[in-house]
């Protein structure tokens, strides 16, 4: 303990503390979290005179994952669940002390960057400011220039190349995207969560993406309108196309939740990848891992090469988790704290 606090005072380096978190003090508080937590689990179905008549709530492993959106009643129920989900985390009066705690070392300035797999984006309460991202970040779209596809600010059709020094801009990294946004699944772009939008989602239903109108792209709701409310079009001819082995239509453009689902690839995959090292090369020498059972691949692979470059710098790597993770982490942290984070706090 001698030493440890001997590095925090004096080594310089401790100006590039990097913190990875994915969750919310005593206990981790999330959604996913059991009888604790801000969150409880929404129903993913409307109310019901009958509780029998309802079919039992898929798992939250199910409502998140990428096939949601291949039938009408999953995303049905995947829309009215991020619909609660987002009623919640706009009821929440005050960020937690773990967001205190990073405002903090943002003034101090010893906070590198906080990575999350959270997409509450609470931080902002705290005056975290978020990394600009494709696919999270209001005022984005997919564009094609000369062949090349980039990233543009929505509407102006111009290819927007952003120097490293301005696009590393931010204090958080919003691995899995953000409730505060939806996306269109064509042409990707995002804008901010709005009334409309909450509204549509808590009934279950899409909205189209008005860039994408003219190109005749109807979401799946308005072509299932057209063809009768009982029956999917949009799943009815890929199937019918799949079985007559014909090549697969284009996309069916509509409005989403710009959060990152199971087994789905990341739209800001490059900027994400880019951005690791180039917090890599800034010599961190403490890394602080809050409130989480490192199980999820990327986040681990994260985790570990900036576990690697903290001890290349002879830092400190602490993990704060009520629950024990698997062995394979007994060699990569110096410290693990069981005990809740605010303590913890009190103690860096």
């Amino acid at each position: 303990h001698r030493r440890r606090d001997q590095h925090l005072r004096r080594d310089p380096r401790t100006c590039s503390l990097l913190t990875l978190y994915t969750a919310h003090p005593t206990p981790p508080q999330d959604f996913r979290s059991k009888d604790a937590g801000h969150y409880t689990r929404p129903s993913s179905h409307p109310p019901s005179s009958s509780p029998s008549d309802a079919p039992p709530p898929p798992s939250t492993r199910a409502l998140f994952h990428s096939s949601v959106y291949a039938t009408s009643s999953s995303r049905c129920q995947h829309l009215r669940f991020t619909a609660a989900l987002h009623a919640q985390v706009s009821a929440i009066a005050d960020a937690t002390p773990t967001h205190a705690f990073f405002a903090a070392l943002k003034k101090a300035g010893k906070l590198l960057r906080v990575w999350t797999q959270n997409i509450d984006a609470l931080e902002e309460r705290q005056g975290l400011s978020f990394v600009r991202l494709p696919g999270v970040t209001p005022g984005y779209e997919r564009g094609s220039i000369g062949g090349e596809e980039g990233w543009s600010p929505a509407r102006l059709g111009k290819r927007k190349v952003e120097e490293e020094d301005d696009g590393w801009e931010g204090d958080v990294v919003q691995l899995h995207g953000s409730l505060e946004a939806v996306r269109c699944t064509v042409c990707e772009a995002v804008v901010s969560w709005e009334a409309e939008h909450q509204a549509a989602f808590a009934a279950g239903r899409t909205l189209d993406c008005s860039n994408c109108l003219d190109r005749g792209a109807l979401s799946p709701d308005r072509r299932r309108g057209i063809a009768g409310a009982d029956f999917d079009l949009v799943s009815f001819a890929a199937a019918t196309r799949a079985t007559l082995h014909k090549r697969s239509t284009p996309p069916t453009s509509f409005l989403r939740p710009a959060i990152l689902l199971y087994d789905e690839p990341s739209p800001a995959a490059t900027i994400i990848s880019s951005l690791a090292e180039h917090d890599l090369s800034q010599s961190p020498s403490l890394l602080l891992v809050f409130g989480t059972s490192l199980q999820i691949p990327g986040f681990k692979r994260l985790v570990r090469d900036f576990a690697r470059a903290v001890r290349s710098n002879n830092g400190f790597c602490v993990l704060v988790n009520l629950d024990s993770v698997a062995k394979e982490w007994e060699d990569v942290f110096d410290y693990h704290s069981s005990s809740p984070p605010t303590p913890a706090f009190r103690s860096f």
